[in-house]
């Protein structure tokens, strides 16, 4: 039951009192240091278990999540690198366009044979490889035109036409 509140202005000046009395443990009674080393040894005993509790769980956190970590750490790193091979790639391009004036196919297989890292490096090599090997560019052409070849004509149309020509009446 509580102490009744007539006892507790009494007991407060009664602990004030032993307090300023006892400063050490070894100055209070047997019985208190009994209780004092009991409990110092009960707390100790806790933060021992307490440790030891703390170790085993980030032990099994660790391992059921390590292989996540891991998968995910090299999931990240292909992305990156992704990442990395694009951009290249782009830069490539970017060079095959508009330094080489190259399109279309052209362009896409002209920055596939490109060799370096940076913008520089890249449009170096470009200018390299249009010297050695000219400028690569087709003239236009209209395809409806047939390229400026003869057309198709089998060898009976030439033996015909040669036999026309020959015999032609008023020649």
């Amino acid at each position: 039951m509580p102490e009744s509140t007539e006892n507790a202005p009494a007991n407060a000046a009664g602990a004030t009192e032993t307090n300023a009395q006892a400063q050490e443990v070894k100055d209070l009674p047997a019985w208190a240091q009994e209780v004092i080393r009991n409990t110092r040894q009960e707390a100790a005993d806790y933060r021992v278990r307490l440790q030891n509790a703390k170790q085993e769980v980030t032990s099994v956190v660790k391992d059921e999540f390590q292989a996540q970590l891991d998968e995910l750490t090299k999931s990240k790193s292909d992305v990156t690198q992704q990442l990395s091979d694009s951009k290249l790639d782009h830069l490539k391009l970017q060079v095959a366009l508009n330094e080489a004036k190259l399109g279309g196919e052209q362009a896409v297989e002209f920055a596939d044979r490109l060799r370096g890292n940076t913008l520089d490096e890249l449009k170096a090599d470009a200018t390299k490889a249009l010297k050695v090997f000219g400028n690569v560019q087709q003239p236009a052409t209209d395809p409806s035109q047939g390229h400026g070849n003869a057309p198709n004509r089998n060898v009976d149309d030439i033996f015909g036409e040669f036999f026309s020509k020959q015999y032609e009446p008023g020649k």
